[in-house]
């Protein structure tokens, strides 16, 4: 869902993760006119598939809260740490990490070489 929107808005997806009660994204826009329709169409189909596949949920309040959006200057330093930020946040998700023990890709370089 998330791939096949982003393409009709013509956004780029560089990183996702689906951490169980929300996602992140790391994308280019194709154009800021562009970004509130495509939010409203992903977070729409997003929550008619999850009714589809639930029974009961059909006419119930999906989403919690409101995307949540921030925009990265700089396509060295700022863009590397929003890759490793949703990176750390999918391991989170699957259980390999603890986020109080690891707050950087560093420490859990650090953390697996040291074995």
């Amino acid at each position: 869902i998330i791939e096949a929107t982003a393409s009709k808005y013509g956004m780029t997806i560089y990183k996702s993760a689906n951490v169980g009660n929300h996602l992140h994204l790391v994308m280019k826009i194709s154009s800021l006119r562009l970004w509130a329709p495509f939010i409203r169409e992903l977070t729409g189909r997003i929550a008619r598939a999850v009714a589809d596949l639930i029974p009961g949920l059909e006419g119930l309040k999906f989403w919690r809260f409101k995307p949540h959006t921030r925009i990265i200057r700089g396509w060295k330093k700022a863009f590397r740490s929003a890759l490793d930020y949703v990176q750390l946040n999918q391991l989170e998700a699957e259980g390999f990490i603890k986020r109080h023990e690891t707050k950087t890709l560093k420490d859990l370089r650090m953390i697996w070489a040291d074995g």
